[in-house]
C-alpha cells in the first residue's frame, strides 16, 4: 500500500476577504490544525465595488492568498485558482462567494470527482431569477457538488429542492463575539456620553436600522409606515439609520419633508462606531424584501437587543422568537410595521432584561463561532470519510496518513 505523508488540505474558495469571514477564517484554521489539516483561504479578488474594508494579507491569521485575475463588479476570473486547482488540488474544497463567478463555473466540472461543498446562502425568498434560463444555470452548477453548506433552514429547504439526494451540512454565518458582545457590554456603561454625541436625551428611544440604501433593503416603505404610526409612542422614537447607498437623497428628501418624525441619516460607520450604535440602541429594525443572511440580524442578538424584522428576511427562523426577543412584520403593511412597533415600545419598560437575555441565549445556542465551525467540521469531515468521495479517504482527529482506495 503507497501512503502519503502530507497533513490533507481543506480550501475555501471565495470571493473577498471581510471582517466577519476573516474571524469565521481564523476559527476554521484553528480547528482543523487541531485535528491534523492544513486550511488556507483562496481570495479571487481583495475588494469589490460598495465594499469599504481593507485588508493586507499579513492581516490574516490563517493561510490566505488573493489571486490576480480579472474583475467586473462581483464577478471574478482568476486563471491561477484554476490551475492550482488542476495540479494541486485540496482534498475538501469549500466555495462560497457566489456560483456564477467565472472562476467557479469553469472549476464545476471538475467538482464531480472531487469533494466539494458548495456553500450557499441564498433561498427562494431572495432568488432573483426562481426561474427561466439563469435558474436552470444555476441548479446545473449546484448539482456538480458533492455536498452544501447552509447558515440555515430557508436555505437548506431551497438546496434539498434543487439537488435532492445530496448531503447538507449547517453552517450559520457568525460575527465576532468579543466585538458584539464583550466590547459592546464595555461600551454600554456610559450611556449619558453615548446619547451626548447625537444628541439624544436618555428618554428617547433609539431603533437603530444599519442597512445600505438599497430599494431590496426596504428602508423607505419602513419610513412610511413610521410616520403614519398613530400613536402617542412615535414622538418618543429616533430612528438611526447607519449606512449609504443610492437612496441617500431620497431618505434625505423623506427626511426633510417628514420635520415631525426624528430620523437621523448617519452614512456608513466603521466598526468602532456601529459598536457604539449597538450600546446605546434600545432596538434594531432591518426591513428588507430581499436579505438572504444578514449579519447585521446575529449582531444585533448578541448584542442583546429587541430584534425588529421583515419576515422576508433569511435567518429570521433562526434569530427570531416571536414576543421572546422580538417581532416580524410584512414592510409592504403598514399596519404590520406598526403593530411590531407597538409591541417593542410596549416591552422595553416591561421586559427590557427578559428580552436582552432571550436575544443573547438565541445568539450562543445558533450562532457562536467555535461550536458552529466545530459542528460544521465534525460532519463534513465524517461523511466524506464513510462516502469514500474521490481518490482518497478522509481521517479525523489528527491521522496524517493517506491511503489510496485500491491497494
Amino acid at each position: 500500500m503507497k501512503v502519503s505523508n502530507h497533513s490533507p488540505r481543506f480550501v475555501c474558495l471565495t470571493n473577498i476577504p471581510s471582517p466577519y469571514r476573516v474571524h469565521l477564517f481564523q476559527a476554521f484554521g484553528i480547528e482543523l490544525r487541531r485535528r491534523g489539516w492544513d486550511f488556507e483561504v483562496w481570495f479571487m479578488a481583495e475588494s469589490e465595488t460598495g465594499r469599504h474594508w481593507e485588508f493586507k494579507k499579513s492581516h490574516f491569521p490563517f493561510k490566505g492568498r488573493v489571486f490576480r485575475g480579472l474583475h467586473y463588479g462581483t464577478y471574478h476570473f482568476n486563471p491561477g485558482i484554476i490551475s492550482s486547482f488542476i495540479q494541486s488540488p485540496p482534498d475538501l474544497l469549500l466555495v462560497g462567494g457566489g456560483w456564477a463567478n467565472p472562476t467557479v463555473l469553469m472549476l464545476s466540472p471538475l467538482f464531480r470527482s472531487k469533494p466539494s461543498i458548495f456553500w450557499c446562502e441564498s433561498h427562494a425568498l431572495s432568488a432573483r431569477n426562481p426561474s427561466g434560463l439563469i435558474h436552470a444555470v444555476r441548479s446545473k452548477t449546484f448539482r456538480t457538488f458533492g455536498a452544501y453548506a447552509v447558515p440555515g433552514k430557508l436555505s437548506e429547504a431551497w438546496i434539498r429542492s434543487i439537488a435532492p439526494g445530496k448531503p447538507v451540512f449547517s453552517l450559520p454565518n457568525t460575527v465576532n463575539e468579543t466585538v458584539f458582545l464583550d466590547r459592546v457590554n464595555r461600551v454600554r456603561a456610559d450611556q449619558f456620553s453615548l446619547r451626548s454625541s447625537l444628541n439624544l436625551s436618555l428618554e428617547r428611544r433609539a431603533l437603530l436600522i444599519p442597512a445600505r440604501l438599497l430599494p431590496r433593503k426596504g428602508v423607505m416603505p419602513f419610513l412610511d409606515a413610521f410616520a403614519l404610526w398613530e400613536s402617542p409612542e412615535r414622538e418618543s422614537v429616533t430612528i438611526l439609520i447607519a449606512g449609504d447607498g443610492e437612496l441617500r437623497a431620497s431618505v434625505e428628501k423623506w427626511i426633510r419633508l417628514h420635520p415631525s418624525c426624528d430620523v437621523r441619516l448617519l452614512g456608513h460607520v466603521d466598526e468602532s462606531t456601529m459598536v457604539t450604535l449597538y450600546a446605546m440602541a434600545d432596538g434594531f429594525a432591518l426591513p428588507s424584501y430581499i436579505d438572504p443572511n444578514p449579519l447585521s440580524v446575529i449582531e444585533a442578538l448578541w448584542a442583546g437587543l429587541p430584534i425588529l424584522i421583515s419576515d422576508r428576511v433569511g435567518n429570521m427562523p433562526e434569530a427570531l422568537q416571536l414576543g421572546q426577543n422580538g417581532w416580524s412584520y410584512n414592510v409592504d403593511v403598514k399596519s404590520s410595521v406598526q403593530s411590531a412597533l407597538t409591541n417593542w415600545v410596549v416591552s422595553l419598560d416591561a421586559r427590557r432584561g427578559e428580552i436582552e437575555r432571550n436575544s443573547r441565549r438565541i445568539a450562543h445556542d445558533h450562532f457562536n463561532t467555535a461550536s458552529v465551525v466545530s459542528n460544521f467540521v465534525d460532519s463534513v469531515i465524517e461523511y466524506f470519510k464513510v462516502s469514500g468521495l474521490g481518490k482518497r479517504r478522509l481521517t479525523v482527529e489528527g491521522e496524517r496518513d493517506w491511503a489510496r482506495d485500491s491497494m
